[in-house]
């Protein structure tokens, strides 16, 4: 899994102590990294989803209602195609005309949604091929990624330990511990699972 922010953002919510950069100190550079990508991880569990920008290939059952949800992975950014018992629908640009087979990415792009007529109802008759997620991460992920970054860096620190010893237990409790706890726990729920 790629971390969800950089280096760089961590350095900025919180310069390392001596100044200078994590590059001026290899030892403190590869322990950054690894809680770096430690708090991407723990970010990527608690929010129940992979929000990188990624092609995934789904089947779903249709409900018999005009929403169909991508097993609460969004934003929907692209349908590659969108197959309903063997036929293709055809994906539209909001607002246009439409007709029976149709649908639309919903403004929210948490959805599809059926123009004319609902997604049938069956079990595992609709297969879409869809690009969701996001490129580039939005800027209150990175955030809260780093903020993450610097808690676990100063707790290996202060134990002397490598990140990869920290359970995600620990690492939750010391997010809620910390001064930025709300801001990170809004961050995790908007971008959880949605179904």
């Amino acid at each position: 899994m790629a971390a969800l922010t950089t280096i760089a953002r961590v350095e900025i919510v919180r310069p390392p102590s001596k100044g200078g950069r994590f590059a001026d100190d290899p030892i403190l550079e590869a322990r950054a990294t690894a809680c770096l990508n430690a708090a991407s991880s723990w970010f990527t569990n608690a929010v129940g989803r992979d929000i990188t920008s990624a092609a995934k290939n789904y089947l779903l059952s249709g409900r018999g209602n005009k929403v169909l949800s991508l097993l609460g992975d969004w934003p929907i950014a692209a349908v590659a195609s969108a197959v309903v018992e063997n036929v293709a629908w055809t994906q539209l640009s909001f607002g246009a005309q439409y007709a029976a087979q149709d649908y639309i990415i919903h403004p929210s792009g948490r959805y599809l949604l059926a123009m004319a007529r609902p997604w049938p109802l069956g079990v595992g008759n609709i297969q879409v091929v869809a690009t969701v997620g996001f490129s580039p991460i939005p800027d209150d992920v990175q955030q809260c990624v780093a903020m993450l970054t610097w808690l676990l860096l100063e707790e290996t620190n202060r134990l002397g330990i490598a990140s990869s010893t920290l359970g995600a237990e620990r690492i939750g409790q010391l997010a809620r511990n910390s001064k930025d706890y709300d801001f990170m726990q809004t961050t995790i729920e908007y971008y959880g699972r949605v179904f």
